[in-house]
């Protein structure tokens, strides 16, 4: 069975940084989409109050979600400057990239959780 590889990451927006990761945002979103042609979807959520942003991301496998790294690299360090990881969650078997990631973030303090054993499921796709 051909399954999807899922990345969740959550950010707490610094304060007075919402503006600023909003214009960072639309322009990463625009980026991605026009580079990226492996990943199924991104969609980003906020927070009810504002100061928490999630940004969910649908690949095709985990090979999309290394090259996606790869892709994104340079403008990961701009938009670090309005907010902060505060948690990862990854369904689905990291590559060595998304790993040495997810390794750096925990190491930072911010929360990894990697689950990687499909019991089931289905695809609309």
């Amino acid at each position: 069975m051909v399954t999807p590889f899922v990345f969740v990451t959550t950010h707490r927006i610094k304060p007075g940084g919402r503006q600023q990761f909003t214009a960072l945002h639309r322009e990463y979103v625009r980026f991605v989409e026009e580079h990226e042609p492996h990943m199924l979807g991104h969609f980003t959520y906020l927070s009810e109050d504002g100061t928490e942003v999630s940004l969910l991301q649908w690949h095709a496998d985990a090979g999309s979600a290394e090259q996606h790294l790869e892709v994104v690299a340079p403008r990961l360090a701009v938009v670090g400057e309005v907010v902060e990881n505060t948690a990862i969650e990854v369904y689905g078997d990291p590559g060595p990239t998304v790993r040495a990631a997810l390794d750096r973030n925990r190491d930072a303090g911010v929360a990894v959780r990697v689950t990687n054993q499909v019991l089931g499921g289905f695809s609309r796709l």
